[in-house]
């Protein structure tokens, strides 16, 4: 008489119906034009038409069908089955649907994250056929077209039934509903059953006749179990004592016991669940959140419902366990589910793996964006029936532990309805912890309801992008958490940039095409730089990798903030494609960084240094401090700390100190470290830094500094004219003028003059060269007819997006030259070279093709604009030197890398060794640096 389960995937009757033309009481299932299995979507079994559209910011579908879709199939119900009811249930839909059962309409259901359940009630009978015809919408039918569960960019509006269609046969009394609540700290969990169908039970007033026992199996077949009598509500609340030595679940350990509950009556079983769950809990104790009591980071990034093979989420655990075991091989322990929530097997595989999950209502809207206003009641009583039906059907997993109401959801002020919402949750299950949305919102919180808060470190005032990743690592976050008393979250923290993969192409075998790739290779053919793309991804992976690893150091640096979600581990295919990840967007290894390197950074302890600065003068005191963020589940005690400083020709020092114990749970203070830099040549030296417990390494790290020479002094009197005052920084003697070589109306230029350094184009400096003069041109940006700003990091998200940023490039190639020969440098930029670029420009080098540049800049890949910091060309008879590095300006040019680099250029200048291979006009000069007009006024 128990429950059974009749699977109703397979070969179902077909027909799509764009016009809405077709009716379920007078539909004929035979009638139905086509076939299709049940589970999948309609675009990968072949319906739909194929579009024009070809989206040069997202991926798109071979196929795309926006509508209704008719399935049909009859069965006929096993005799055995006389003294039970019937419940449909359609898994994986998007997202509305309605049933006809025998021709009767049994109603109509939408959900984005939640089965489609339909009672059947007396219309089905045990040992009848009945004709079942279901009715599938896709159709946006709300203004939400945003949220990732369905969005152009991410899982694409597909359509289908993708999780499969079973018929349940319940007993007439019957278990309805499971809720779990662990209890940590007596070891116990208790199982709050409610039944359905006992109001109208034989023997319900008779104490004893009905009784909801509760198993679990603790140890090696060892069972603890106990029974209670249900209430007169059909209520029964059956509590497990597990014992002391039962077993927490954790991301480190996520140990999982499995339940049965069975219904009884008169001792025999009437009907059983049965419940797979952890022992834990997830609360907060200040600006911490505590797992199981014990401190925890969450080390997050955002999953945003991406399936590039399918275009929506798939139904497969191995699938989920595969991405869960390959985060947490880069030390990821967290995901935050982007403005969706996943079907069943992800989290089974999440509480197999230990995942920490956040999950989202399906809603990237604009519906609570003004306080003042409310949202529109339809969609309102919509999510509200959402996280009813999500808590209840998720509550079992142990893997979730945080509630977000949405993304990006709210103005400044935050909303009521959502605080609603809020209290809502707390109500329905409080085992977890919720929050009114994600990424938006200003802190102080005011009156916003949240049990945590998830603002962005990119934009939160006082901070910005600027304070993403510098070369001072004293800096951190604490500017936003110093704003709140309760834990917070970095939001979609990162969203830096690498060079496209057209090489992954051919991974999408799926329903999906990468149509980005359409302009981008017919981009790469025209400037015929396919053959470079390998030195691009390298260059720009390594950039990336560099700012990811100082962002995330900077997050763990930071006080008061619990965890970071970074965008994102992969790549995002849309919102103008957005190449982020560490990995591709199939989870593969896009080769710019291995699992121990990013483990370095994002581990559950990860050694952290605090310096002003990476550059030195030899000689110079270096003062750095050292700290280790320990979020492991036991204490150090007893460790050592160990660390040595390498340059080119070995290690230069050594040291190792005792730490007596190290506490789980925060940053701790190591001691620091007094260096002084080697009296030597411009040189990298890397600190390399490792802590052991008992000879295991606990934790290692790494960064790199540059020593260079005090400057020397070079001889100039005379032969030197500049137009740029701060050019005496460098070179005391160098004669200063507004105006070169003009006397009243006349060009006249000293004969001694070796070398003009100016900052704009002038006719008196092109008449130089074309006399055999040499020119050092350091123009600022309104000098240059064609520029791009630069800065140091590479570009936030991408071009198509985010346009108007400060920077939109993607990193520097220094390629071989004699002025760079003692400049120490792999061939790309680094951290020495941060105050060079920041707040720089780039000069275009389209209109001057023959052009070899020595400091190139790669622009991003949707625009690719050829680009240049430094150059050199001949001009008529002399030479000239460009560069837009900020070698002079006064913010900067006192440090060492800047003092270094200026003589090296000068001392190349003055020598034998500038001699230009390419020549350009001096219509193509004049094209790219207009002639600044002259002020008689001052001659």
């Amino acid at each position: 008489m128990t429950r059974e389960i009749i699977p109703l995937n397979g070969e179902w009757r077909f027909q799509l119906d764009p016009e809405d033309r077709l009716l379920g009481k007078s539909t004929s299932v035979n009638k139905l034009e086509s076939l299709i299995h049940v589970n999948g979507s309609w675009e990968e079994q072949g319906f739909g038409e194929p579009s024009a559209h070809q989206p040069i910011g997202a991926w798109k579908k071979k196929r795309e069908y926006i509508g209704s879709a008719w399935y049909g199939t009859v069965l006929e119900l096993p005799e055995h089955l006389e003294n039970h009811k019937f419940r449909l249930v359609i898994s994986g839909v998007h997202w509305h649907t309605a049933l006809w059962v025998n021709g009767k309409a049994m109603g109509e259901r939408q959900s984005l994250v939640n089965d489609h359940r339909y009672e059947l009630n007396e219309i089905a009978a045990a040992g009848e056929k009945i004709k079942l015809l279901i009715r599938v919408n896709n159709e946006m039918h709300m203004d939400m077209e945003e949220t990732h569960i369905h969005s152009y960019h991410t899982a694409t509006n597909w359509g289908g039934i993708t999780g499969g269609v079973k018929l349940e046969a319940i007993p007439k009394v019957s278990i309805q509903h499971i809720k779990l609540v662990p209890d940590v700290e007596h070891k116990q969990i208790t199982f709050v059953t409610s039944l359905a169908g006992m109001a109208n039970a034989d023997g319900f007033n008779e104490a004893g006749d009905w009784s909801v026992e509760a198993i679990v199996n603790v140890h090696n077949g060892l069972n603890v179990n106990a029974s209670v009598i249900p209430d007169r509500k059909g209520t029964a609340v059956v509590t497990l004592m597990l014992g002391e030595d039962a077993v927490l679940w954790s991301d480190s350990n996520p140990h999982l016991y499995t339940a049965d509950i069975v219904l009884k009556q008169d001792g025999r079983m009437v009907d059983n669940q049965s419940r797979r769950f952890g022992l834990r809990c997830i609360e907060t104790e200040g600006t911490k959140l505590k797992l199981n009591g014990e401190a925890v980071f969450l080390r997050g990034y955002v999953d945003c419902c991406i399936f590039p093979l399918t275009g929506y989420p798939v139904w497969d655990v191995e699938a989920y366990r595969r991405q869960f075991q390959i985060a947490k091989s880069y030390g990821f322990n967290h995901v935050r589910l982007h403005s969706w929530s996943p079907p069943k097997p992800f989290w089974l595989a999440a509480d197999e793996e230990g995942m920490l999950v956040q999950t989202e209502l399906p809603q990237w809207s604009r519906h609570y964006i003004t306080r003042s206003h409310e949202a529109n009641p339809k969609a309102h009583e919509f999510y509200r029936e959402e996280l009813t039906e999500l808590l209840q059907s998720i509550n079992e997993h142990p893997s979730f532990i945080l509630l977000s109401l949405g993304n990006e959801l709210i103005g400044k002020e935050g909303h009521e309805q959502l605080n609603e919402l809020v209290r809502k949750a707390r109500e329905l299950d409080p085992t977890r912890l919720y929050t009114d949305n994600t990424g938006f919102g200003h802190l102080p919180e005011g009156d916003r309801e949240g049990d945590f808060y998830i603002p962005t470190m990119n934009w939160h005032p006082p901070v910005n992008t600027d304070y993403a990743a510098t070369p001072n690592t004293t800096q951190d976050f604490a500017a936003v958490t110093r704003l709140g008393t309760k834990p917070m979250l970095a939001h979609e923290h990162g969203q830096f940039t690498m060079y496209v993969r057209p090489q992954e192409a051919e991974k999408y075998t799926g329903v999906l095409e990468p149509s980005w790739l359409g302009y981008i290779n017919e981009n790469l053919r025209y400037k015929q730089w396919e053959e470079r793309l390998p030195q691009f991804q390298k260059i720009t992976g390594s950039l990336l990798m560099q700012s990811l690893k100082e962002a995330m150091e900077r997050a763990r640096r930071t006080p008061n903030l619990a965890g970071i979600q970074l965008l994102d581990i992969r790549d995002f295919p849309g919102q103008g494609h957005a190449t982020t990840g560490i990995l591709d967007v199939f989870w593969d290894d896009k080769g710019i960084a291995t699992a121990e390197e990013v483990r370095a950074f994002n581990g559950e302890t990860v050694l952290l240094m605090r310096s002003s600065g990476r550059t030195f003068f030899a000689g110079e005191q270096a003062e750095i401090d050292l700290e280790v963020s320990h979020f492991g589940r036991e204490l150090l005690n007893e460790a050592e700390l160990s660390w040595s400083f390498t340059g080119e020709s070995g290690v230069l020092n050594m040291e190792a100190v005792s730490i007596e114990s190290i506490i789980n749970g925060k940053t701790t203070k190591l001691p620091q470290i007094v260096f002084h830099m080697p009296e030597i040549g411009a040189e990298k030296i890397s600190l390399s830094v490792k802590l052991t417990q008992s000879g295991r390494e606990v934790c290692t790290n790494e960064w790199d500094f540059w020593v260079f020479p005090r400057p020397v002094w070079q001889e100039h009197k005379g032969k030197v004219l500049t137009n740029i005052n701060n050019v005496r920084t460098f070179l005391q003697d160098a004669v200063y003028s507004q105006q070169i070589g003009i006397h009243w109306l006349s060009y006249r230029m000293a004969e001694e003059t070796k070398l003009v350094i100016a900052d704009r184009m002038s006719k008196e400096l092109l008449q130089f060269m074309q006399d055999g003069g040499n020119v050092w041109l350091m123009p600022a940006k309104e000098a240059i007819q064609d520029s791009v700003s630069i800065r140091h990091l590479p570009i936030f998200w991408n071009y198509l997006w985010f346009p108007n940023q400060r920077g939109t490039t993607m990193g520097l190639i220094l390629h071989k030259h004699p002025a760079l020969e003692r400049f120490p440098h792999e061939g790309q930029t680094d951290w020495h070279m941060y105050e060079m670029t920041e707040h720089s420009v780039a000069i275009s080098l389209d209109s001057m093709p023959s052009i070899e540049p020595i400091v190139e800049v790669i622009d991003h890949f949707a625009r690719m604009k050829s680009l240049a910091t430094v150059f050199e060309c001949g001009v008529g008879q002399g030479k000239l030197f460009v560069s837009t590095l900020r070698l002079t300006d006064d913010a900067v040019n006192k440090r060492p890398e800047m003092l270094f680099l200026f003589n090296e250029i000068f001392a190349y200048l003055m020598s034998e060794q500038f001699k230009p291979k390419k020549r350009i006009s001096a219509a193509e000069l004049l094209a790219q640096f207009p002639i600044a007009a002259v002020n008689y006024d001052v001659l």
